[in-house]
């Protein structure tokens, strides 16, 4: 989902990314209940969106990257492939 979202906006900020999974997480928290087994995938985003934003801060602490989307693609293959991977 992630990779995916990265690769098909990828001239957005990649704040946009994490606040999109955020979004996703919040709207099946309120579309289902807790006991279905739908909001086990709110819990995925939200974790989705923390990875993010932990990529998006070492992207910050390396330097050399850019704040957008692509410029994740760009910092997973050089120093984090989970969300390759995923």
């Amino acid at each position: 989902m992630t990779r995916d979202l990265v690769r098909g906006w990828d001239d957005v900020e990649g704040l946009q990314i994490c606040f999109a999974l955020v979004a996703a997480g919040n709207a099946i928290e309120e579309t289902f209940n807790r006991a279905s087994p739908a909001c086990d995938r709110s819990t995925q985003a939200y974790r989705l969106a923390a990875l993010v934003s932990a990529d998006l801060f070492g992207m910050s602490a390396v330097g050399g990257f850019g704040t957008k989307a692509r410029d994740l693609q760009e910092y997973w293959h050089k120093h984090d492939q989970y969300f390759l991977n995923l």
